[in-house]
């Protein structure tokens, strides 16, 4: 798997815990070759793990227009909130949390313009600790 949009960022809690976010996009030509996608959804998991993110988002990491299931991939105590959008080219994204994040409510759509489309997903959460004094994010 190509590693060429790799990005680490660190916040911290409000209890000084760092908190790690991990963001990949693999890039549908990946996902057109079930043996690329396959690499690159064991490679997500990996990293993610090596990490220890808290917050994951696999982008372009498909089967057809489903996001690859990386719960099943080898994130078994996550929870996956999928993004779909079926306008123009089509586009998904995979936002995964980690364990102790529970997720209250959870959407995904498009932003998209007639020839470019771009999925989103998005998650109320309870975190596993309080994040800058606040019990319950938006991701």
């Amino acid at each position: 798997a190509t590693n060429d949009t790799i990005s680490r960022t660190g916040v911290m809690s409000s209890s000084g815990v760092p908190m790690a976010a991990f963001m990949w996009n693999s890039h549908w030509q990946c996902s057109g070759s079930s043996a690329c996608r396959d690499a690159a959804a064991a490679e997500f998991v990996s990293l993610s793990q090596a990490n220890d993110a808290q917050i994951s988002l696999a982008i372009e990491l498909q089967t057809g227009l489903q996001p690859v299931d990386l719960v099943t991939a080898g994130l078994t105590t996550s929870t996956q909130v999928d993004g779909v959008c079926t306008d123009a080219y089509g586009d998904t994204v995979a936002l995964v949390l980690a364990s102790g994040w529970a997720v209250l409510s959870q959407g995904g759509g498009c932003l998209s313009t007639s020839s470019d489309s771009r999925a989103f997903a998005v998650a109320k959460v309870r975190p596993p600790t309080i994040v800058l004094g606040c019990s319950e994010l938006c991701v």
